[in-house]
């Protein structure tokens, strides 16, 4: 591993934070006022973290195994953020309704 390589897979590192972030407060935004373009706003967060996990997986030059746990971690990663909105509405529906 060279030095562009370690700069590369902590740079990934990072931005898988980053827009991993950036999709959640996105999409919650998007939620809380029922916007479209949060929305894809959203979607475009989120396929950038697909990117940079990626770009930090072949960096890293992990065995071909670990890509069913990294496919399986941006299935749950996915989904979980919905999953919470569905949960906290359920939960907390008339109160967010009214503020």
């Amino acid at each position: 591993m060279g030095p562009l390589d370690l700069f590369l897979s902590a740079f990934a590192g990072a931005m898988i934070v980053v827009s991993g972030g950036l999709y959640a407060l996105l999409l919650a935004f998007a939620r809380l006022r029922n916007s479209k373009r949060l929305a894809y706003a959203a979607v475009s967060a989120y396929f950038a973290l697909v990117v940079f996990v990626f770009l930090l997986a072949d960096r890293l030059a992990l065995a071909r195994g670990w890509n069913v746990v990294i496919v399986v971690m941006l299935a749950g990663y996915l989904t979980a953020p919905h999953a919470i909105w569905f949960l906290t509405h359920a939960t907390h529906g008339e109160s967010i309704d009214e503020s």
